[in-house]
């Protein structure tokens, strides 16, 4: 009997070395420019000028940098998502579509959302660094400083479940991403999903993905699985097999910084 092909994920180890040093690259550009970022952030907040860089977050895909101000209001953080780890093609999607969830969330659920104080694309970020959100920042433990620690089973489902059925009540007619038209919320674009980024980032010689992702709204969640399957198999072609010529993706991460992860 055939052995069916692994499922397993594997990447293009040159495209994610090249995705790397981007990623270092532009680091090193950003942080080199704290003070220019600082003077941006305080014109867009008002209230005087930043007094404090306090340091910084980072995750796996998004750097913030986390601004003190002297008038007594809460600290702001900038928050860009990191290129050769979100394709530079998506990355104006990616903060529009988090802007208008956050916002979503703000208007219709009693999550707490940190308050947005503007945000921009990319040709309006200071030298083009990248599309940002400023933002408040709110004291308190991230949770994936939570979901790190051990606990056992019952507690799990204390730390997990509220945030689960608190969106539970939001339905939309479509899937995909989401705007406002006045006060009425509904899905006018294409879901941008963790796949479709991975596919552009570490496996775009073999998959050529821009041809291949879905760029439409699904009308029903039967019909959602469709457009992914065919947007899989187009890409299938072509990416090796052998775990010799590809592994998993590896974690990036700053050094020689102070600051603590976050997503």
């Amino acid at each position: 009997m055939l052995k069916a092909p692994s499922l397993e994920t594997v990447f293009d180890e040159n495209e994610e070395t090249n995705g790397d040093d981007e990623c270092k690259a532009w680091l090193s550009r950003l942080f080199d420019a704290k003070i220019e970022l600082a003077t941006f952030v305080a014109g867009r907040r008002g209230g005087g000028k930043a007094t404090e860089y306090v340091g910084f977050l980072q995750g796996s895909f998004n750097l913030s940098f986390r601004f003190r101000f002297g008038d007594g209001g809460p600290d702001a953080l900038i928050r860009f998502p990191k290129p050769g780890h979100t394709a530079a093609e998506l990355r104006d999607e990616k903060v529009t579509n988090e802007v208008q969830v956050m916002e979503f969330l703000r208007q219709n659920s009693t999550i707490p959302i940190p308050h947005i104080i503007f945000w921009g694309l990319i040709k309006a970020s200071p030298q083009q660094h990248g599309p940002f959100i400023i933002m408040d920042y709110v004291e308190g433990t991230p949770l994936s400083t939570l979901l790190k620690k051990p606990m056992k089973s019952e507690m799990e489902d204390l730390v997990l479940d509220p945030g689960v059925q608190l969106m539970t009540p939001f339905w939309m007619h479509r899937i995909g991403a989401i705007s406002r038209d006045g006060l009425k919320w509904s899905v006018t674009e294409r879901p941008l999903t963790y796949n479709m980024n991975e596919l552009a980032t570490v496996a775009r010689n073999v998959c050529q993905p821009h041809k291949t992702q879905p760029t439409d709204r699904s009308r029903t969640g039967e019909k959602h699985p469709r457009p992914l399957a065919l947007s899989r198999l187009g890409n299938a072609k072509g990416v090796p097999g052998s775990r010799a010529r590809s592994r998993p993706r590896r974690p990036h991460s700053v050094s020689g910084t102070v600051g603590r992860p976050a997503e």
